[in-house]
């Protein structure tokens, strides 16, 4: 390979490694890609921070999850190798976005790489299962972009077959494809994969609705892109909703929901802040889900009802499609409720078998977008358990977000919400037989 041509398919996963060196096997896979016949590499760069107009400048994508002067941003880069005519036909994205997909395209397997920084913690010394999936929603977008068939995230299907281990720069090979296509439906599927030995660490599946075709240029596009552009000015012209939180100074709690929960007399919730506190996964690494300048929580628990929820602020760093919350950020956010259920209430309140759960598997259905710089309660609830050949209890879980609505309190069987079931997520988790850091298997006294 000439040293031209290497350095322009190199190009970007050097840019995504932020001075990081780049693994040998990224070039081996590239090599390999190179010999399978004469193909275009076509680049698609998630951190697309440059590329956004002036106005949409203050909405951060929740995959570019710190500051940008940081190294600590996961990322992905996705690379397909196309035919010369198809790469002709795909050299502007942006341009081909609004009009009819040519008959003749024949979308290959899409290849990349994918970078966990030391934020991207969740159990000791492991990548955030809620991470993976953000991972996954992110490169399949990036595929579906490329199949030029753009839309929004339908449903998500992650299996977690192998532990990531999480260093300060963890470097995986992200495997995607088009499987069919049924009207406006795109079906997807991808592995993430050890790039060293070629062991796959998760599978995915997921369904893409297809956003309606319009011409360039028509009347209804142009409506469109006009409602959109007032919405990101109205966010805009707001102040943060963290910081409008912040300066509430509502402790204990971070968010308003929380706070008038907690003063209602005679409700029977209480604060779960302290108790849902996690330890470090491990040494400079950092949990994913911990507040920062793109969200807050509050863990909260009702003994009467026996009945546990998470409240998320999402902030306007949390951005997947024009103001609404990022498939992958909701998948995470579900992930994390219901992790922290398991390691709060399940054993101690509700009889489940103790010790440290690991997510095998979950699926996301999304429902209704999720707009950014409100207040979400996710409520969990415990479907049912078994006992596998292992001797391992699985638990199977169900979190459901909804609109937060404090006007619902009026008595102690109410739940803050209102409006339908925005995202809805089943997920299988496996009792691993093993403590959490620091915490006996069978009581939670130890808080």
């Amino acid at each position: 390979m000439m040293l031209r041509e290497r350095d322009s398919e190199l190009k970007g996963f050097e840019a995504l490694m932020n001075g990081d060196r780049l693994p040998s096997w990224v070039i081996d896979r590239l090599r390999e890609k190179r010999r399978r016949g004469t193909y275009v590499p076509v680049n698609y760069w998630e951190r697309m921070e440059a590329r956004k107009p002036a106005i949409m400048r203050k909405l951060r994508y929740w995959i570019n999850d710190a500051d940008e002067e940081s190294k600590d941003t996961c990322g992905t880069f996705t690379q397909a190798w196309l035919t010369p005519e198809q790469a002709k036909m795909s050299k502007d994205l942006a341009r081909l976005l609004g009009t009819s997909r040519p008959d003749e395209w024949n979308m290959p397997s899409v290849s990349g790489i994918g970078v966990f920084r030391s934020n991207a913690a969740g159990p000791p010394v492991s990548v955030h299962g809620g991470a993976i999936a953000t991972m996954f929603d992110t490169h399949l977008g990036q595929t579906n972009m490329l199949n030029l068939t753009p839309g929004m995230t339908g449903s998500l299907t992650v299996h977690y077959r192998k532990r990531v281990p999480l260093t300060q720069c963890t470097v995986v090979a992200l495997e995607a494809r088009v499987d069919r296509m049924e009207g406006r439906k795109i079906f997807l599927s991808g592995e993430m994969i050890d790039g060293s030995n070629g062991t796959i660490l998760a599978t995915c599946t997921g369904l893409w609705i297809r956003r309606r075709e319009q011409q360039l240029g028509s009347d209804s596009s142009s409506k469109s892109t006009t409602k959109i552009l007032e919405l990101i000015q109205e966010i805009n012209s707001k102040p943060s909703i963290l910081q409008r939180l912040r300066s509430s100074q509502i402790v204990p709690c971070r968010t308003n929901t929380g706070h008038h929960l907690i003063l209602s007399k005679n409700s029977g919730w209480i604060l779960d802040n302290a108790r849902s506190k996690m330890p470090q996964s491990g040494p400079k690494l950092l949990k994913y889900m911990s507040d920062s300048n793109r969200l807050t929580i509050d863990y909260v628990w009702n003994s009467n009802l026996k009945q546990f929820i998470a409240v998320f602020a999402f902030s306007r760093q949390c951005m997947g499609p024009p103001c609404m919350t990022q498939g992958g950020c909701l998948f995470a956010c579900l992930d994390q409720a219901i992790t922290s259920f398991l390691y709060t209430r399940a054993a101690s309140d509700l009889g489940a078998k103790g010790g440290l759960c690991l997510t095998s598997k979950m699926t996301v259905n999304y429902r209704v977008p999720v707009p950014l710089e409100s207040e979400y309660v996710v409520v969990v609830s415990m479907h049912d358990s078994i006992v596998d050949r292992k001797g391992r209890t699985r638990f199977k879980v169900q979190a459901k977000l909804y609109e937060s609505s404090v006007s619902s309190l009026s008595s102690s069987k109410s739940l803050p919400i209102k409006g339908p079931c925005r995202t809805e997520g089943i997920a299988e988790f496996v009792q691993t037989n093993l403590p959490w850091p620091g915490q006996s298997l069978g009581t939670r006294s130890s808080l």
